[in-house]
């Protein structure tokens, strides 16, 4: 039970939360509470953002190393029947995200002795992906002056995303008019210790300090959630010679063509 409450006044995250978190999350079993606040004004469209990961069904590998310091050493044993069939594991650092990813090609067993594959971790990366047969180990040795951790979380390749949705012509689309207010709900569920910057083009709100401060990007923690209103920017119109003037020296960074214009908003990934 959830009791809304003047304290409780924002939005909340929630997911699924029992066994294989990142993996279900990662499938899409999260969502949104939000609870208004009645003296505030109304707003004319109310916008809840998720930025998250998705991932591909399939009988995958799942693993997750300790933090490992420099000089320390993760291995994955046949004895754990992790590498028990052929298939491709795609796995990341826990800690620096998916822009630090690796990969490992599973083969079938054969009469050949198993053996013991090493991946060295240096200058933030895995190498390059690796081949192995079922029923061989895996060793990582962080070799990096900083902490990793080595984590697959079951499924295919993830994609960051927007509500469910990846790559542009496939994100969601705010349609407003000039003026009307947008209340944004934004919600960190990507929960792999990746920050997300919330960044809309062309408005800015207000900032409790400095007085009169103003921003438009605001960073978001793993589960953090950030509520802001904002409005419609005015539409722009161009005379034709000035349009194919930007358009020439590809410094036209919004479209416009009448009396509507298009202005774009991103969440920029970051790493801990």
């Amino acid at each position: 039970m959830f009791e809304a409450t003047s304290e409780t006044i924002g939005a909340w995250s929630f997911h699924d939360h029992v066994r294989n978190v990142q993996r279900n999350v990662n499938r899409g079993l999260f969502g949104g509470l939000i609870i208004r606040d009645p003296s505030a004004p109304c707003a004319n469209h109310e916008i809840p953002i998720f930025i998250h990961q998705m991932q591909a069904s399939a009988k995958g590998y799942f693993f997750r190393s300790g933090e490992l310091r420099p000089m320390d050493s993760y291995e994955v044993k046949p004895s754990e029947a992790i590498f028990d069939h052929p298939g491709v594991c795609n796995y990341y650092c826990a800690i620096h995200g998916t822009s630090m990813s690796g990969r490992i090609d599973i083969a079938p067993a054969d009469a050949n002795p198993t053996q013991i594959h090493i991946v060295t971790i240096n200058n933030l990366s895995f190498g390059a992906p690796i081949a192995i047969r079922v029923g061989d180990t895996v060793r990582w040795e962080n070799k990096d002056a900083v902490n990793h951790i080595v984590f697959s979380p079951g499924g295919g390749k993830s994609t960051f995303c927007l509500n469910g949705r990846g790559y542009v012509g496939n994100t969601p689309t705010i349609v407003g008019d000039t003026g009307e207010r947008l209340c944004w709900y934004v919600f960190n569920l990507d929960i792999a210790s990746m920050w997300h910057n919330f960044h809309p083009h062309s408005v800015r709100w207000q900032l409790p300090v400095p007085p009169g401060g103003a921003s438009d990007v605001h960073a978001l923690s793993p589960v953090e959630t950030f509520v802001t209103d904002t409005l419609v920017p005015p539409a722009m119109r161009l005379h034709l010679a000035r349009w194919k003037r930007c358009n020439a020296t590809r410094r036209w960074t919004r479209a416009a063509c009448g009396s509507e214009a298009i202005f774009f908003f991103t969440a920029m990934s970051k790493n801990t």
